[in-house]
């Protein structure tokens, strides 16, 4: 359920008409200089993505070695929640 839920949000999602995004040129500034959508910006999440993942499986097998069994739901447990707080940084 809680994967499912920020993938069936891609299905809510609308773009906002003309007239909106007229109204506030601000919202897109960063997008029209392509600050926010670059090779760089992808790559730093990519780094991101990969150093957490690494970051968070040494620490799993190194606290829960007697629990092997065990490891991938502790593994993905930990992944969710670090997910949810980097979204919660961003906003």
């Amino acid at each position: 359920v809680f994967t499912m839920l920020p993938v069936f949000s891609l299905v809510l999602d609308e773009d906002v008409d003309a007239k909106t995004a007229f109204m506030y040129p601000e919202l897109y500034k960063e997008l029209q200089k392509g600050r926010r959508l670059c090779t760089r910006t992808f790559l730093t999440w990519v780094f991101k993505s990969i150093y957490q993942g690494g970051i968070i499986m040494m620490l799993a097998i190194l606290m829960f070695d007697d629990s092997f069994l065990h490891i991938i739901s502790i593994t993905f447990t930990a992944l969710i929640l670090t997910e949810l707080l980097m979204v919660a940084f961003e906003v």
